[in-house]
């Protein structure tokens, strides 16, 4: 079932990149994220999806283009370094959604459902799903709470246990592109 795991494989592809934490400035992060997003190819926006889903290293081609991108955007609007780190998270929770929200629709798991089960936690829910600061008691409190919704949307736990990574990471993205809205540091 979703995890603390999944928060990770954000948190690792943030790592691998150099970049993570700072209090953020959430207009300009979305300005710098645009450009980016602008600026990655269709083929490099699976790749990046893809590796994500199975927390894997980006290849080093796509990974350079991916540099190249950041550094391109860093150096025409001049972003602080806490904007760059949040612009990077937005991106990297942007394509992992694109890529999740239909496989989820595929599953048989409404992409609906689970944004409003996550849009009616609390704000500490939303910031922290997944997190190391959720411990694994109030995790499993939280995964219970979100089966019971998916099920009475009648999405069988089953079916959620079967995606689970993918349901997890979702939320963890979720989660994510939360805290880079609101200008909070990535912890």
């Amino acid at each position: 079932m979703p995890g603390k795991g999944n928060f990770m494989l954000f948190r690792g592809a943030l790592l691998a990149l150099g970049l993570l934490a700072a209090p953020l400035h959430a207009a300009d992060v979305r300005q710098v994220s645009g450009c980016v997003l602008g600026q990655i190819s269709a083929a490099d926006r699976d790749v990046i999806s893809e590796h994500s889903l199975r927390q894997e290293q980006f290849p080093d081609a796509v990974e350079q283009r991916l540099r190249a991108a950041v550094t391109g955007c860093a150096e025409r609007l001049a972003p602080s370094t806490a904007e760059l780190e949040g612009a990077l998270t937005d991106v990297l929770t942007t394509l992992y959604i694109e890529m999740a929200g239909p496989r989820l629709q595929r599953a048989g798991i409404p992409v609906a459902g689970l944004d409003g089960w996550f849009d009616s936690q609390s704000e500490r829910i939303r910031a922290n799903y997944g997190a190391d600061s959720m411990d694994d008691n109030e995790m499993e409190r939280v995964t219970a709470s979100m089966l019971q919704a998916m099920e009475a949307r009648g999405v069988p736990a089953a079916t959620m246990g079967e995606h689970g990574a993918l349901v997890g990471g979702y939320l963890a993205a979720r989660s994510l592109r939360f805290r880079v809205e609101r200008g909070m540091p990535m912890e």
